[in-house]
């Protein structure tokens, strides 16, 4: 919820928090339920793959708001 706001607000460290919540959190949690897919076979592994794929969605397409240039003339 604080990213949400603050990516509304126009906060850069908000985006910077979710790439890393993507890189720390999100792949570890798929790589984590992805070993344990190959080690029982029990398919659970769609969750950790669809917040990937949100996150990396979500960062891509505010990436240009985020970072735009600020030209002062």
């Amino acid at each position: 919820m604080i990213s949400r706001f603050a990516l509304r607000d126009g906060h850069k460290w908000a985006w910077w928090y979710m790439l890393v919540a993507l890189i720390w959190l999100g792949f570890q949690d798929a790589y984590s339920v992805f070993r344990f897919f190959t080690e029982t076979g029990v398919p659970f592994f769609i969750f950790p793959f669809m917040f990937c794929i949100l996150m990396a969605i979500g960062l891509v397409l505010t990436r240009k708001e985020m970072f735009k240039s600020e030209k002062v003339l």
